[in-house]
């Protein structure tokens, strides 16, 4: 008479994780000099799986600069992968009077077992705290600033003199 098989089920714990970098570069979009509404900010993310399974479906949001369902390449992640995604914002008025953008993003995606995996961005540059642009409700938060504008040192100039 044979004996059934018995088998052994080890069940291996799956740690879905991944993390966002996100990083913004000023832009001269009309090449004056100056930072006029309408230059741009380039935004470039890195989504890097940290987990040690694979993470479909990802897309990026960022409410600030009007980004919602930004697809990564690949979409798809195994562990220790990383993909990209670009955007591009206009400036504004009102980022050129508060000096820069400040933001986050999120990305999302899903687990093997179809669950939500998502992770706020950092910034690889983050400001020094003691920056004045520096914010404190929001340390992991990107900030671009925008160079000095030629016009803006002449007249600061003269109201020294």
């Amino acid at each position: 008479m044979t004996q059934p098989v018995q088998r052994a089920f080890t069940d291996l714990q799956q740690t879905p994780l991944i993390e966002l970098l996100k990083d913004g570069a000023y832009a001269d979009t009309n090449g004056d000099g100056v930072v006029n509404v309408g230059d741009s900010i380039v935004y470039n993310f890195t989504v890097t799986n940290t987990g040690n399974v694979t993470v479909s479906n990802l897309t990026i949001d960022d409410a600030v600069i009007g980004v919602t369902g930004l697809a990564v390449t690949p979409s798809t992640l195994a562990p220790g992968q990383s993909g990209t995604a670009t955007a591009t914002y206009a400036i504004t008025q009102a980022d050129i009077d508060n000096g820069g953008v400040h933001n986050i993003a999120t990305a999302n995606g899903t687990d093997p077992n179809n669950n939500p995996v998502s992770d706020n961005s950092n910034d690889p540059t983050p400001l020094d705290p003691t920056s004045p642009d520096y914010d404190p409700t929001c340390p992991t938060c990107t900030f671009t600033d925008f160079p000095t504008n030629t016009i803006n040192r002449i007249i600061e100039r003269r109201s020294v003199c």
